[in-house]
């Protein structure tokens, strides 16, 4: 028994202290009126979350399906493969999403976001 509370200790501490927290912001002009959104950005092994994504309101999660080191522009980049927990609401399946980062000191994120076989939409945050 005392086995299986240490084991579980281990995986909700690594859960909770192996991810990375970044905030973001967005600067929108509506009607004339200049409008700020704090994003908050929280990757891990297993998820990662984006708030204020859509239209500046709803929190994007993903679940994260796969992550590979690869070359990018010259630098080495961790790319996350996700998929969202949410289903589109067109197309009734969940959107896949590719998560590029700098493996070091990471500076921005770009996110691209799969429409069909050759269609994306990227979408570049600064990271702080």
């Amino acid at each position: 028994m005392k086995n299986l509370l240490l084991i579980i200790s281990i995986v909700f501490a690594s859960n909770i202290y192996g991810q990375t927290t970044y905030r973001s912001s967005v600067t929108t002009t509506s009607e004339g009126e200049v409008i700020e959104k704090q994003r908050i950005i929280t990757i891990s092994d297993t998820e990662i979350t984006i708030t204020n994504f859509l239209g500046g309101t709803k929190t994007l999660t993903l679940k994260v399906n796969d992550i590979k080191e690869k070359e990018y522009f010259d630098r080495l980049m961790k790319w996350y493969y996700c998929t969202s927990t949410d289903k589109d609401f067109i197309t009734g399946k969940n959107t896949e999403y590719i998560i590029i980062m700098k493996k070091s000191y990471p500076s921005d994120m770009t996110v691209c976001q799969k429409i069909d076989e050759v269609t994306f939409i990227k979408t570049v945050f600064s990271l702080r």
